[in-house]
């Protein structure tokens, strides 16, 4: 009886055969599904052996039947539901995580099987099962429920590292992220696959990237999941930003943020600690990511509170002043998303400008007057490298701004005056004018240094009055 089981298991019995007798096909598909059963239970007397033979085995025989060409007389919706089935209950079963090395075999059995299901049909049907199959390798990998337990819970005699390691394999996890986007890159998957298997990624990866406040030894699993995700942006958010707006589409944008707010800014962190151990490369990424990927796709199927949300999360950023690159960086960017607005701009750029401008002239003026207040309230004392840098870098970005004249009318009454004030056009270094009342007050700061771009600008500002 054992041979026979083992066989049935490896399904030997059908090797010799293109398709596979009815009978002793379905006879086998109760075996499998007992033994996946098995598996899945906690204390199983199934040897891992076993399970290995069984993935590989049903993996050998999905692939003779394309080979040969009866695929679909082999495995119609009822198997190759079945199969995803037992493939996924051997990657999560406890035998799975019986090895001293990860992935274990009978994971990386698991894994190639998933893998090599493609290439998938297109009609409904095969499109719901295939969807399914990316959720299943998305459900192997944390969720922002059980990250933020290990940051809340966390304690000196269990660190959050540690109850993380304690359910989840990090090895494994990069591979499942291996895995999902070599599948959801194969050319025969269908573009809403591709759309859908997104919009699952995307509710799911705030969970991997908030990993990062987890402790050094998750760097590999967060840092592929920044790069899988700006792939994915990159391939699949045009075509998702012309559909029209709906509920899906709302909840993509709102996993989005949240996911990027999670990543760049710590929980419980206050914004000028800038405290975490994180290389910044991967931070700088996601700035690149929302201004060069994610914001010039807002168009009308982004509500304006998103569009708000994801250039106040740059405005955040440009804040950490533990991070002086990244705070540069974003400071740049908010320049950058002013700059790209032309005349007549009906593209998103107009919009996300829009919105961005007023923020640009307010965190400027924040700089700029809270460092001249702190400078002059210190006495003799000298400010703080950081504040010092930070000034000279906004200065020196004033002063190579080109901005379109026509979007300082969005800047509404509140600016009126001023505009009365100066030319019509505003030319193209409006915004300088606007920050003029600050500018002319850095006469009396102390620091020295600050004299030779202060005195571009203001030579600037003369050259937009007509004086030079």
């Amino acid at each position: 009886y054992k041979r026979q089981y083992q066989r049935r298991v490896h399904g030997g019995v059908f090797v010799d055969v293109a398709v596979y007798p009815s009978a002793s096909w379905h006879q086998a598909w109760k075996t499998w599904n007992a033994t996946a059963a098995s598996i899945s239970q906690a204390g199983t007397t199934v040897k891992v052996k076993v399970a290995l033979t069984m993935v590989e085995g049903l993996t050998e025989l999905y692939l003779k039947s394309r080979s040969t060409g009866n695929l679909g007389q082999n495995f119609q919706l009822p198997q190759l539901r079945m199969l995803i089935n037992v493939i996924d209950c051997a990657a999560r079963s406890p035998l799975a995580n019986d090895s001293f090395s990860f992935p274990s075999k009978l994971q990386n059995a698991a894994l190639y099987c998933f893998s090599i299901l493609a290439p998938f049909e297109c009609d409904e049907e095969q499109v719901e099962v295939h969807t399914h199959i990316f959720e299943l390798l998305i459900g192997f990998l944390p969720d922002r429920g059980l990250v933020q337990s290990c940051l809340r819970d966390t304690g000196d005699d269990q660190p959050a590292e540690a109850m993380l390691k304690s359910t989840h394999n990090l090895e494994f996890c990069n591979k499942v992220i291996e895995t999902f986007e070599a599948m959801i890159k194969h050319h025969s998957t269908p573009l809403i696959v591709q759309q859908r298997a997104f919009c699952h990624f995307v509710r799911s990866v705030g969970g991997i990237l908030q990993t990062k406040h987890v402790g050094s030894g998750a760097y590999s699993l967060w840092k592929s999941a920044v790069g899988l995700l700006r792939r994915q942006i990159i391939d699949t958010l045009p075509a998702m930003a012309q559909l029209p707006s709906s509920p899906e589409i709302n909840d993509l944008w709102t996993h989005l943020v949240a996911a990027l707010q999670g990543f760049l800014i710590a929980p419980s962190t206050k914004l000028t600690d800038g405290s975490s151990s994180a290389p910044v490369d991967e931070e700088l990424v996601v700035i690149e990511m929302i201004r060069d990927d994610i914001l010039p796709h807002c168009g009308s199927n982004a509500s304006q509170s998103i569009v708000e949300q994801l250039v106040r999360l740059v405005e955040q950023t440009s804040k950490l002043q533990g991070k002086r690159q990244l705070a540069n960086a974003s400071v740049n960017t908010l320049f950058q998303l002013c700059q790209r607005v032309v005349r007549d701009d009906s593209s998103p750029n107009h919009r996300v400008g829009v919105v961005t401008l007023p923020i640009l002239l307010a965190r400027c003026n924040t700089v700029l007057s809270g460092y001249l207040r702190d400078d002059l309230a210190s006495g003799r004392c000298p400010m703080p490298r950081y504040r010092h840098d930070e000034v000279i870098y906004v200065l020196n970005e004033l002063t190579n701004l080109q901005l379109e004249p026509q979007l300082f009318e969005t800047l509404g009454d509140a600016h009126g005056p001023l505009r009365k004030a100066c030319p019509p056009a505003f030319s193209k270094k409006g915004l300088i004018l606007r920050l003029y009342p600050v500018l002319i007050e850095f006469v009396m700061c102390t620091d020295a240094s600050l004299k030779r771009p202060l005195l571009d600008l203001l030579r600037i500002v003369s050259t937009e009055f007509g004086l030079a």
